[in-house]
């Protein structure tokens, strides 16, 4: 039985932002970016997805993070990973689980819009007939679930939605990704654009986030997690540590400017 809900992040790299990318299915640059996505947000706890479950095995959130790049300049990853907290558009929505099959129907949609998930409000849902609200979690109420069958048609006339009823999701520490280019093994290079891409022997990607519980007199340290090394030349392994290092004196100054330009609250 599911006691989580989804989040479905998609990055999209359309014609208009690249003459490299062609209309028609998505490329595979940009599946592999969504997926990156999808694991920074698992790796980070930037939103424990067992807070999106609104009756275990039967309804659940699902949050979907639509991000589109309007002009590809390299690091569209580091650029992806800050806009989907910010300044993404997306919807969330109900799902239903069938109890015979993995079957999943959507019953209710809402868009969020230029703010991403900091300023995402889940809607209060309610299941007619129930003295409890739909987000209790009590093996009774779980029970109530099971034996209602999969009669998804009953189910949508007995749940109430309250659009003005809402709660903000709970978002942990944001992360911060940052892309180090390295030249013939000897130079690093931060934030390449996409001619210095094209011209490097090896690219990494370094996502962090701050470790509340390992702060020091600097400020809270900056965790990894999330690495991505595409391909490329063999890099050795003081290298590594020196884009680590280089990367996360680069992440404090990114965090410092986007809580001046923007505040989370909570974060």
């Amino acid at each position: 039985m599911s006691f989580a809900g989804f989040i479905v992040p998609n990055l999209e790299l359309p014609p208009l932002c690249h003459p490299r990318f062609k209309p028609g299915p998505p490329s595979e640059q940009a599946q592999v970016a969504s997926q990156f996505l999808l694991e920074v947000i698992n790796n980070s706890s930037l939103l424990d997805r067992r807070s999106l479950c609104i009756r275990p095995g039967r309804l659940a959130w699902v949050v979907c993070i639509d991000l589109v790049c309007h002009n590809y300049d390299g690091s569209v990853i580091d650029v992806a990973v800050k806009a989907m907290v910010r300044d993404g558009k997306g919807r969330i929505i109900i799902v239903v689980h069938s109890v015979s099959s993995t079957s999943v129907t959507i019953l209710v949609s809402f868009f969020f819009k230029v703010a991403g998930l900091r300023t995402v409000q889940v809607p209060t849902v309610v299941l007619e007939d129930d003295d409890e609200e739909v987000m209790d979690t009590s093996e009774e109420s779980t029970q109530t679930m099971a034996e209602e069958g999969g009669d998804i048609d009953s189910l949508k006339k007995r749940l109430k939605v309250f659009s003005k009823r809402r709660t903000r999701l709970a978002l942990g520490p944001q992360p911060v990704s940052c892309t180090v280019a390295i030249f013939e093994g000897r130079s690093l290079l931060l934030d390449p654009t996409d001619e210095e891409e094209a011209l490097c022997s090896a690219l990494i990607t370094v996502v962090l986030a701050q470790n509340h519980d390992a702060a020091t007199e600097e400020g809270e340290e900056e965790s990894v997690v999330h690495f991505r090394k595409a391909g490329g030349s063999p890099v050795s392994q003081n290298f590594m540590a020196e884009c680590m290092a280089l990367a996360k004196k680069q992440a404090k100054k990114i965090r410092k400017i986007l809580e001046k330009a923007a505040p989370l609250e909570g974060m």
